[in-house]
């Protein structure tokens, strides 16, 4: 049994208590005697709740916690099934747009005008976004990630494909010159390599924060670990150019 706070209620049992947010009082409790004080309670009587009012707001409230939950379902079932939808319409898209893709590379130039309303209106949505900065950053990530898997070749691919629409990317231009130059993996256990510390020098002097923006794009644009080849490659030419500057 709980008693009342207030000194001169000693021994009286409280009968409520105060559900009010600001309530002042000792334990927000109160007794019969806290309730015939109009001091006690002051701008909160309103809350001072029996036993028996608060047991109907506890029920109440897990109600409300249940209707809450039950709206919580309804609105997840709802999602999932437009998130469904939507997969199941971007997919078929998808779907087409490889076909196309595909026939206009065999130079299938009639099935490929047979969706050209299709590739127009997506011409429109990317010229209305930065979809052609997003993809040349998608093929610098993908010829990086082909470094590090050793496939050098379709690497120089992708790399070829960002210069022929940014021909001043730094990073394609530093990775093109390395594979073309078939240095590869080796290039980390090499103590000689003039023309790729020429390239280097090159770069720096076009871009004089190269070596900092470099890594900073490989760590922070383009989510590259820092433990693979293609970052070897450029710390270690790095390391070897300060080395050989003292």
């Amino acid at each position: 049994m709980f008693f009342c706070q207030n000194l001169e209620h000693e021994g009286s049992s409280i009968v409520g208590f105060c559900l009010s947010a600001d309530c002042q009082e000792p334990k927000s409790q109160f007794c019969v005697n806290c309730l015939i004080n109009p001091q006690k309670h002051l701008n909160c009587r309103i809350d001072c709740k029996p036993f028996d009012k608060i047991d109907l707001i506890l029920d109440l409230i897990i109600y409300k916690l249940d209707q809450f939950q039950e709206k919580a379902d309804q609105n997840f079932e709802q999602f999932k099934c437009e998130y469904q939808n939507t997969i199941k319409i971007i997919q078929k898209e998808q779907q087409k747009f490889k076909e196309i893709a595909k026939n206009f590379k065999e130079q299938k130039f009639k099935e490929f005008l047979d969706n050209i309303d299709r590739v127009k209106n997506w011409n429109t949505k990317i010229k209305q976004t930065q979809f052609e900065k997003e993809i040349i950053d998608l093929w610098l990530k993908q010829g990086i990630e082909l470094i590090n898997q050793q496939e050098y070749q379709r690497a120089l691919e992708k790399f070829e494909k960002v210069l022929k629409e940014d021909s001043k990317n730094y990073l394609a231009k530093f990775y093109q010159s390395i594979i073309k130059q078939k240095q590869g993996v080796t290039l980390m256990q090499q103590n000689k390599n003039y023309l790729s510390f020429q390239l280097l020098e090159d770069l720096q002097i076009e871009y004089p924060n190269f070596q900092e923006q470099a890594l900073i794009t490989l760590k922070e644009k383009l989510r590259i670990k820092s433990n693979n080849i293609a970052t070897l490659m450029l710390q270690s030419i790095i390391k070897y150019n300060q080395k050989s500057i003292l």
